[in-house]
């Protein structure tokens, strides 16, 4: 089985540039975006990397039930977060729509 090693991250990168140059070649002015959301995706995922590692090693059952906890509990709370700001711009797109309609 093939193993994803750092050195292979040059080589995926490459598409990233690829995008790059196509958003430079037809004036998108995305580059900045690009490179700084791809930069930070490889972050995010070398650190869950790491994470997954630590948890598939821990041999005691009481912390990895701490650990689904803590998972289960941080979820929930950003899962709500991300509820409560999609109601309020529903709340104000439909108010927005009721007063242009009694107009």
């Amino acid at each position: 089985m093939n193993s994803l090693e750092p050195s292979h991250l040059p080589q995926a990168f490459i598409l990233v540039l690829f995008a790059v140059a196509l958003s430079y070649f037809y004036y998108l002015r995305a580059e900045r975006d690009l490179l700084g959301s791809s930069i930070r995706t490889m972050v995010q995922l070398l650190l869950m990397g790491y994470v997954l590692q630590f948890v598939l090693k821990v041999q005691s059952f009481a912390f990895l039930v701490l650990i689904l906890l803590l998972m289960s509990i941080f979820g929930s709370i950003t899962a709500t977060v991300i509820i409560l700001c999609l109601w309020k711009r529903f709340i104000s797109f439909t108010g927005s729509q009721r007063r242009s309609m009694r107009v």
